[in-house]
């Protein structure tokens, strides 16, 4: 599992990922975030390779965030709090056949099936 705090338009969430992870992965800064569907229930996130399907969930207590200062300082300042949370868990992009399309007009259209990880997480 791993969470990290991701800022939209100057709006801060707690996202926590679940499913098979490769830590020093994420570790690296170059990583691009794409999100998805932010305001549905079932938003997308793709971070690389890896893609997840998430939902809104209550956090136990409250999360609170805080700001370093200063690379090389001790000092931190208060960011924000929450209690709610996008719990994300990784999910397997596989190619699927659309026959309907391929039945009416004679072409074949790719669509994209989600597969859950099956990890124990």
């Amino acid at each position: 599992m791993l969470s990290f705090l991701i800022a939209i338009m100057e709006h801060l969430m707690l996202v926590e990922l679940t499913g098979v992870l490769d830590y020093q992965y994420f570790a690296k800064s170059d990583k691009v975030c794409k999100l998805l569907g932010i305001g549905t229930e079932n938003p997308v996130l793709q971070i690389g390779n890896y893609v997840f399907k998430g939902e809104y969930k209550k956090t136990v207590g409250t999360a609170v965030f805080f700001e370093q200062e200063k690379d090389d300082s001790k000092d931190w300042s208060y960011k924000c709090c929450t209690n709610k949370m996008l719990e994300m868990r990784r999910v397997f992009l596989q190619p699927k056949e659309n026959v309907t399309d391929e039945q009416e007009t004679g072409s074949q259209t790719t669509s994209m099936d989600v597969t859950e990880a099956e990890d124990g997480t």
